[in-house]
């Protein structure tokens, strides 16, 4: 994926942070609001923990997981990144198609 973001001209930090910032900000507010898939609860449960919260402690991944916990426009914080939810979800649905997990 990275590759293929470079190849695009798309800033991977940046895309990853987006993509991360989504994902945790979606699922914190299923979670939040009683909606939560299985999914959702794992994602919510394992950014919450106070040992992976240490683990990631000053990385851009800290960065991105704290800004969907406090529920912030992601499209905004992570601008450099030209992609939108709507195609982080087609791409990760596509990636969980091709290693059977869907």
């Amino acid at each position: 994926m990275d590759q293929a973001l470079m190849e695009n001209d798309l800033d991977t930090t940046s895309c990853m942070q987006k993509m991360v910032c989504y994902t945790v900000r979606e699922s914190s507010n299923k979670v939040s609001n009683g909606l939560a898939s299985s999914k959702d609860k794992i994602i919510d449960g394992i950014v919450t923990n106070e040992w992976i919260s240490k683990l990631f402690d000053g990385t851009p991944v800290q960065s991105a997981i704290r800004s969907g916990l406090d529920g912030v426009n992601c499209s905004n914080e992570y601008s450099l990144c030209k992609l939108e939810q709507k195609t982080f979800a087609n791409l990760v649905r596509q990636f969980a198609n091709t290693i059977n997990l869907t």
